[in-house]
């Protein structure tokens, strides 16, 4: 009765490690999907810099062109203008760059401590499996 109740609790044991494993494994799964859209984010976000910096290339030839039709207090308003919308892109680019890098040291820790918990887990699936094959034995 006693190798009987040993054995039940040894199987529990074993069935609680798996189930933090595959927990555990979900886990991984989601931390790498957070990453993939955290690529394709700041992937976008390039290609958005960088169609915006065309534009503004385009805008910066075409007004040249213009500029010497224009009076000086129509190009110097003009000017500021462009440079308080630049401002403006800048603060918002540096707060996605923040957002992001805490984004990214979020999920670097979530992924530590993922990585922490399987370690946890297959060692104490470990520990159960030798607790099983000595209760083998100690029953053989």
């Amino acid at each position: 009765l006693e190798a009987e109740v040993a054995q039940r609790s040894q199987l529990i044991e074993e069935l609680q490690a798996q189930e933090q494993l595959r927990d555990l494994q979900w886990a991984e799964r989601e931390n790498a999907l957070q990453r993939l859209h955290l690529g394709k984010e700041v992937y976008l976000l390039h290609q958005v810099d960088r169609t915006l910096a065309e534009q503004h290339g385009l805008e910066q030839s075409s007004s040249e062109v213009h500029e010497r039709e224009r009076s000086p207090d129509v190009v110097l308003k003009e000017a500021s203008e462009h440079a308080a919308g630049l401002a403006r892109l800048l603060r918002c680019r540096t707060e996605q760059v923040h957002l992001l890098e805490q984004e990214n040291e979020q999920l670097q820790s979530s992924l530590a401590a993922a990585d922490r918990a399987r370690a946890a887990a297959d060692g104490e699936a470990a520990l159960a499996r030798q607790m099983e094959v000595g209760a083998e034995q100690k029953l053989k």
